[in-house]
């Protein structure tokens, strides 16, 4: 593949179908299209499939430019949606350019939804690092819609992301009274930005931007929005052109960064506070700063990466005025060891070290709050922290198996420590024959940002006994989780979801010489559910079935292509959706007798953000699992759904009970919550058949109901502690012999 430079004199906007290339970037085909400046480089998924079951026509590859050269794609996609994750049935697509340079360049993406016609154009100006996007919505059809929910989707690759600041960092939810319209993403060498002066709802934290609307017969309305692109993690000009766009006169606040010796911090960070909320920051250079602030009182702070934090510092800004602002004292890190043990046997175990408080850098990259042990030297970690004050929890399998070990620390400039913790545990699953993991978790692939290593790293610290790795429309990374996972001598399961816009499906299992052969954008549900087994997969789980992409809420709108199709095996308990739908749906089907069990994921896309594990799936295999035997016990339904009780039945789940009519039978269960057990419900025919409430200080409990049905039954449980976490079995199953 050639890659054609940008005009280098002029900064001049250029529309070609010539092969750009842009490092880790997505787009392949001969006729996509690429619209560029000396400061951005976009391709438009002209004829390469986008992800996610979308339509053409989206922008696959951005990049921002280096001495006029591309140097990293930062999305996976860059796209409008007509409706929030909807269905798309759409008939056409046209991507060209109506305009090009050398002043300014647009492209037009034409297509359609349903009866509505979309027009997309994007406007590039030559000299600007801005990208102005604009989406007509005419609907052509004889019906009014009603609050839908068009916006732009931007989804990252990697690096970080700052929620539209005053949303108290929520992952979806209505957008009320944001102190901006902008969502950022942001690395140490770049900064995105999707502005949204639409906005009234997020999803995923923000990477996809939501208003509301209403179409009549034959009308047209417009959303728009920008993108924009910058070599460097000066979010605050990003902050800037937003302010530009209200029209908003600012002030300029600036001035220098010191250490505690009197030097110039080379690259200092201004953090910019508004009523308790991160609003901006400004990366400095040779120890000085400046940014535009609007009118206000803001609290500032001065960091650097492993730095102390400075004190913040209550500042006035005013209209076009000046303000200086110098802050000194920042210290050096601190360095922390840890070897952490298990209480039992003294050997070393997989943990996860949070920070729950001290002075972590809001800024990503500069200091993490959550660190893994070493996935050769098993059990321990090493630490580069700003000295201060710290509460931290050191954890293996925390809120399951044991209580965090949570400890005060304060850590000096320069301070070298070592540490060493012994765990304890309440409960060992394993030896009861029940082994627990996380059937839903991402790694580095599309909007995935965990690497395997990592991915592995977090599975192990959460105390789960299987390993897996399903990425979207993928199986790349799955022999390389497979090799660490067989270094460390635990079980791996191999999958993938099949990813289309109105339906998640994680497959099982299947190796990374199983390639997705189809288009799931243009695929029905039985076409992808008979693909699957193709693949050699002897699961197919519904995954978060109500949520806005998910089969069964398509279904219920009649939005799934294909209608239903009942080739599958599981339902998912997904930890990013509450559980109440998918649980009573699961009921309902076993109401009918169908033998279609659930299953748990936490979605798990960084590790660092969500944690692997918080919920997940027990299976009961007696002896120490393969894939294979796992995999055949969930699909039994020998197996039971946690946020953190745990239930060791005396008969598994899943088995079928025969007794004679008129005959009692005995359901035990032993019952372990480590936050104390409060409530255990017996469930029978979708209804609560009989209930014991505890006060919640009782740890672990053997508990005993006695049932007499009349006919086929089955009986499941749902426990709660005094956390609010609960837990669903799967069904025992009563057949009444004639």
């Amino acid at each position: 593949m050639t890659n054609m430079a940008i005009e280098k004199d002029t900064d001049r906007v250029q529309i070609t179908t010539e092969r750009i290339s842009i490092p880790d970037g997505d787009t392949g085909a001969s006729d996509d299209l690429t619209l560029m400046n000396g400061h951005i480089v976009c391709k438009f998924a002209t004829q390469t499939t986008p992800p996610w079951g979308m339509p053409p026509g989206g922008i696959l590859d951005i990049s921002p430019a280096v001495k006029d050269e591309p140097v990293l794609d930062l999305i996976n996609i860059f796209d409008f949606l007509p409706d929030n994750w909807c269905s798309w049935p759409y008939t056409y697509h046209r991507v060209r350019a109506i305009e090009n340079g050398p002043e300014k360049g647009v492209v037009r993406v034409e297509r359609d939804w349903n009866q509505v016609q979309l027009v997309t154009e994007y406007t590039l100006v030559q000299g600007e690092d801005v990208l102005h996007v604009a989406t007509s919505m005419t609907n052509a059809g004889e019906h009014e819609l009603k609050d839908i929910q068009p916006g732009y989707t931007l989804y990252m690759k990697g690096g970080y992301m700052l929620t539209p600041p005053g949303l108290g960092g929520i992952k979806q939810g209505q957008a009320n009274n944001p102190l901006t319209w902008s969502f950022i993403g942001y690395d140490q060498t770049w900064c995105i930005a999707l502005h949204a002066p639409y906005l009234e709802s997020i999803d995923h934290f923000g990477q996809d931007m939501f208003g509301r609307i209403s179409l009549a017969p034959g009308e047209t309305k417009t959303v728009q929005a920008w993108i924009q692109v910058c070599a460097h993690s000066n979010i605050s000009e990003i902050f800037r052109f937003e302010q530009e766009q209200k029209g908003v006169s600012c002030g300029l606040l600036q001035g220098r960064v010191f250490d505690q010796a009197g030097e110039k911090v080379k690259e200092p960070y201004i953090v910019v506070e508004k009523d308790g909320n991160t609003l901006t920051w400004s990366q400095g250079t040779d120890g000085h700063y400046e940014l535009a602030l609007p009118p206000g009182e803001y609290a500032v702070q001065a960091m650097a990466r492993h730095y102390s934090l400075s004190r913040k510092e209550t500042i006035q800004i005013g209209a076009a005025q000046r303000t200086t602002k110098d802050f000194s004292g920042l210290q050096p890190p601190a360095r922390v060891s840890f070897h952490i043990l298990d209480s039992r046997d003294k050997t070393p175990i997989d943990a996860r070290i949070d920070i729950l408080e001290g002075p972590t850098p809001v800024i990503g990259f500069l200091g993490q709050n959550r660190y893994f042990t070493d996935l050769e030297a098993k059990g321990r970690a090493e630490l580069t922290i700003p000295p201060g004050e710290y509460t931290l929890a050191v954890s293996h399998g925390g809120d399951f198996l044991g209580l965090p070990h949570v400890l005060p620390l304060c850590f000096k400039a320069n301070d070298q420590h070592h540490l060493d913790i012994e765990l304890e545990f309440l409960v060992r699953p394993a030896e009861h024959g029940w082994y627990g993991a996380d059937m839903h978790h991402h790694g580095d692939i599309l909007d995935g940002v965990t690497s395997p290593e990592f991915v592995l790293r977090s599975q192990l610290a959460c105390g789960l006994d299987m390993a897996l790795l399903s990425d979207h429309d993928s199986t790349q990374k799955n022999d390389l989780m497979a090799a660490l996972a067989r270094n460390r001598r635990i079980p791996f399961i191999p999958a993938m979801e099949i990813s289309p816009a109105w339906g998640h499906f994680n497959i099982y299992p299947v190796n990374s010489d199983a390639q997705l052969g189809l288009d799931p954008g243009s695929s029905t549900a039985g076409e992808i559910f008979s693909h699957a087994r193709e693949l050699g997969a002897q699961v197919v789980v519904i995954n978060h079935p109500y949520s806005t992409y998910g089969y069964f809420r398509s279904l219920d709108m009649g939005v799934a292509p294909g209608g239903l199709v009942h080739d599958f095996d599981l339902i998912e308990i997904n930890y990013q959706y509450p559980p109440d739908q998918a649980v009573h749906k699961a009921w309902e089907f076993w109401n009918q007798g169908k033998q279609i069990y659930l299953t748990a994921g936490t979605d798990t896309h960084s590790v660092w953000q969500d944690t692997s594990g918080a919920v997940r799936t027990y299976v009961y295999t007696q002896a120490p699992p393969t894939p294979e035997t796992y995999i055949r016990a969930l699909k039994a339904g020998h197996s039971f759904i946690t946020y953190g009780p745990l239930v060791f039945p005396e008969i598994p789940f899943g088995r079928q009970v025969r007794i004679t009519q008129g005959n009692k039978q005995q359901l035990v269960y032993d019952i372990t919550a480590v936050h104390g057990i409060t409530d255990v419900e017996l469930i029978s025919q979708g209804e609560v058949a009989e209930r014991l409430r505890l006060n919640g200080t009782e740890q672990s409990r053997r508990i005993q109901f006695v049932v007499q049905p009349e006919d086929n039954s089955w009986y499941a449980l749902v426990v709660l502690d005094a956390r609010g976490n609960r837990a669903f079995t799967n069904p025992l199953w009563i057949n009444i012999a004639s």
